[in-house]
């Protein structure tokens, strides 16, 4: 049997004939029988019964809007009728995000959405700037944000699920005519360089906490890597598939250079807006997400 109660209505001939069977019952009374204090009793309950009926029938039961997963039918999760609203990056950022006519998509956006399937709720994705998303996502305006860095401070207002979407290779990159760059992984290589960043970016616990470095925000990704490939910066920090995207888009790639090895190597998460009411679905959304990514899938370097 399916898992929801079936939505079912009476037709107007179904009601006409309940009517018609409690107004001969009331005239004639059962077949054979005498008119007693007993029958006048069964003929008011027969009346009764008729008044408060009448009204709710035709009206057919609401319908929920999909099928929940037996887990929340079981009172296990709490879900809410309506699609999930999570937040995805407005900006091509192969592969983890693409953004195409107005439409999220990449691996990161994939693996939420199959997971999503599995679990029987539906979900509308939203593609934003990322600081704008930030601020929806804190004050609950949207359901949560895909792809995400885990930081202390972002913890005070996401629920993080643990299973990763995928693991963010961030690499250090250079323009061939700026100065050579001695790169052998030790930040402290870079002190006094103007290093190009994306605000609201984090690019782990170690480099976003390294206050001797001169980090230089930029808008977004396009304009940071457009800056350090111009010569307007000594070094950026990004996925080297972004980077090459980007560059060849504008026009640079002959321009850039790649440096080993890796600044860091980053998982990227689906977390959850505390003030959403879902935290109780982090459990669920960790166990369908396990059946897609059976391992992290690390990208972003050469």
């Amino acid at each position: 049997m399916p898992n929801d109660p079936i939505a079912f209505c009476f037709f107007p001939a179904q009601k006409n004939a309940l009517l018609a069977a409690v107004v001969v019952t009331l005239r004639r009374g059962p077949a054979g029988a005498e008119t007693t204090p007993l029958s006048a009793l069964r003929t008011l309950c027969l009346l009764l019964l008729a008044a408060a009926l009448l009204p709710a029938l035709g009206r057919p039961l609401p319908a929920r809007a999909y099928s929940f997963p037996q887990e929340v039918l079981d009172g296990r999760v709490e879900a809410s009728r309506r699609p999930l609203i999570l937040g995805a990056l407005a900006m091509e950022f192969p592969p983890f995000f693409t953004f195409r006519d107005g439409k999220a998509g990449g691996l990161c956006v994939d693996r939420v959405r199959a997971a999503v399937e599995h679990m029987g709720l539906e979900v509308q994705f939203l593609s934003l700037p990322w600081n704008r998303m930030l601020l929806m996502v804190q004050n609950g305006e949207i359901d949560g944000v895909v792809g995400i860095l885990y930081t202390p401070e972002r913890a005070e207002y996401l629920e993080y699920v643990p299973t990763p979407l995928a693991v963010m290779v961030d690499r250090l990159f250079t323009c061939s005519q700026c100065e050579d760059i001695s790169w052998d992984g030790d930040l402290r290589q870079l002190q006094g360089r103007p290093v190009a960043t994306v605000k609201g970016y984090s690019h782990g616990r170690e480099f976003d906490q390294a206050q001797f470095l001169n980090k230089r925000p930029c808008i977004d990704d396009r304009q940071m890597i457009h800056m350090v490939l111009s010569g307007r910066f000594a070094a950026g920090v990004a996925p080297a598939s972004v980077v090459r995207h980007h560059a060849k888009e504008l026009g640079l790639k002959q321009n850039l250079v790649i440096l080993d090895p890796p600044v860091q190597s980053n998982p990227l998460f689906l977390a959850l807006s505390r003030r959403s009411g879902l935290a109780r679905l982090v459990p669920l959304f960790s166990e369908a997400l396990a059946r897609e990514v059976s391992t992290p899938l690390g990208i972003g370097g050469r």
